[in-house]
């Protein structure tokens, strides 16, 4: 049976971050093809995409309200697309002939241990066990690393098909011969971020070599004011994605001390921008810079990995939009081509397969 869309994607509760780069990206793939697709975006994303030759609809409900309440929501598409596409929002009941639920974040399944407030951790602990009630209305479960496959495989029980989307990236110039700053600079202020141990990382890195100031880049309220008060320390708040890449160039030093990650854009970013990287001994940065890799810094009684971006076993020409989106369409095509109720989504019709 024709539906009215091939693919329903739904990204309107990620107005920013990963889930806003993600859904240009597909928009970027999709703009002119004359595919039968639609987005669902967040009113915060519209100003990005409008005039883009794609069909989309605003959603404008509180993305809270989305994550809760989306049954009551998303059920009017219910019989309208061949593939529904939901990043990060648990899918309550049949919406596509397949349901296709990308994990954007790993933090709901791997509480335990992190450095959470009391409502960060009950709102990830209920997202959580929505994830789990809903794991069966699932065709397809898709991360950007092998780490949030493996911690949502385990929370879940679900045993179906698992399909790894990274982050792509735009191929940046190279800087080779410009003259770093020595600083060093840092993505993201939540508490699992933990800013103390960046600040700690960096006085070690003194030690070594000369690093004058640290810069801090997200939201200026979640930053520690012991952090603040550090003489080393700016704090430069929400940037635009060119301002940090801009300042990714002219640092010397990336550091991530976070506790927990899906796959980081910003790591990914630094390795191809900054010079050298002192991450957290965590399995998403060791999937990304490569097991094995990177000489370990032992600070405070925590192990870092401080590695040089050219010495990283990352191939970053593999992370690329459109092998990452070609990936989605060719596993599309395969699994509607493997039922006998439903016609195969055609790869060619949807943007083409890997070569």
């Amino acid at each position: 049976m024709r539906r009215e869309y091939e693919i329903l994607f739904d990204f309107s509760a990620s107005p920013v971050g990963g889930g806003l780069k993600r859904l240009l990206a597909y928009v970027d793939h999709f703009a002119g093809s004359g595919e039968r697709v639609l987005f669902l975006v967040h009113p915060q994303t519209e100003e990005y995409i409008a005039g883009r030759t794609v069909k989309y609809e605003v959603v404008r409900r509180n993305p809270l309200a989305r994550l809760w309440f989306d049954p009551r929501f998303v059920s009017r598409y219910g019989g309208r697309a061949r593939w529904f596409f939901s990043y990060g929002i648990p899918i309550y009941g049949k919406v596509g002939d397949h349901n296709w639920l990308h994990v954007s974040n790993s933090l709901p399944f791997g509480l335990l241990g992190l450095t959470l407030d009391i409502r960060a951790f009950a709102g990830n602990f209920l997202l959580r066990e929505r994830f789990v009630a809903c794991a069966d209305n699932c065709s397809v479960v898709s991360g950007e690393s092998e780490f949030t496959l493996d911690i949502y495989r385990k929370t879940t029980g679900w045993r179906r098909e698992f399909v790894l989307l990274p982050n792509g990236m735009e191929t940046f110039e190279s800087d080779k011969g410009n003259t770093r700053l020595p600083q060093a600079i840092t993505v993201g202020t939540s508490r699992y971020k933990r800013l103390d141990r960046t600040c700690a990382v960096l006085e070690r890195m003194q030690t070594t070599r000369r690093l004058d100031k640290l810069l801090i880049v997200g939201n200026l309220e979640s930053i520690p004011l012991s952090v603040k008060r550090k003489p080393y320390v700016e704090c430069l708040g929400i940037l635009s994605r060119q301002q940090v890449l801009q300042h990714m160039r002219q640092s010397q030093v990336f550091i991530s001390t976070s506790e927990i990650e899906n796959s980081s854009n910003a790591v990914l970013e630094a390795l191809a921008l900054c010079g050298t990287l002192a991450v957290s001994d965590i399995p998403s940065h060791r999937e990304l810079i490569g097991n094995g890799v990177g000489q370990p810094l032992i600070v405070d009684g925590l192990r870092y990995l401080q590695v040089d971006a050219g010495a990283s076993a990352l191939d970053l020409s593999q992370h690329s939009w459109n092998k990452t989106i070609s990936h989605m369409l060719s596993t599309m095509a395969s699994l509607s081509g493997s039922t006998g109720s439903t016609k195969a989504v055609r790869a060619s019709e949807l943007g083409g397969v890997p070569n």
